[in-house]
């Protein structure tokens, strides 16, 4: 399919270990995985763009906020370190 569209990359990103930790909380909660990043150009920027799954997760219902709380603390930490070294 030929369409003109500026650059546009999504990135799909999984750690193992802490997706279980999700999915033993609740299986539906695999419903929403992998995490994304979108990456694309607007004029001379270059925007990445991300939203937080773990906390969706949490906010649609998916798995008790309370159980999720310290993996959303952690993720956010993780993605906060990611956002420094770009």
């Amino acid at each position: 399919m030929q369409i003109d569209y500026p650059k546009y990359t999504f990135i799909q990103v999984c750690n193992a270990k802490l997706a279980k930790k999700v999915l033993d909380i609740s299986k539906d909660a695999g419903v929403v995985f992998p995490c994304r990043f979108v990456v694309y150009e607007e004029g001379d920027a270059v925007i990445i763009a991300h939203t937080s799954v773990m906390r969706a997760i949490a906010e649609l219902g998916l798995a008790p906020e309370d159980e999720m709380a310290p993996i959303i603390e952690e993720t956010g930490r993780r993605v906060r370190e990611l956002w420094e070294k770009i």
